[in-house]
């Protein structure tokens, strides 16, 4: 999702408004990784109205959030699993 940084050939970041509408999206960062961090609000904005689409941002974790906070990933990602779709 990054856009300063990488090389992908077709980066997502420049396809996520092709994306179906009914295909969930849901991102996790640390909150001391050295990512970027894509805001919630811009990933909303550029997706199809009605998407699913959520941001979760772990303050304990950096880059490695499995395992930095792995209760916590584990918890988040079970919940986007288990309702098929982003959730808070």
């Amino acid at each position: 999702m990054m856009d300063f940084f990488g090389w992908a050939k077709n980066c997502m970041v420049n396809r996520i408004q092709d994306l179906d509408a009914s295909v969930p999206m849901s991102l996790i960062y640390g909150g001391s990784t050295w990512l970027q961090h894509v805001p919630e609000e811009v990933l909303v904005a550029a997706r199809p109205s009605g998407a699913q689409t959520k941001v979760y941002i772990l303050p304990e974790a950096g880059h490695h959030v499995y395992v930095d906070s792995m209760r916590l990933f584990n918890g988040i990602v079970n919940s986007i699993c288990g309702g098929g779709g982003a959730k808070d």
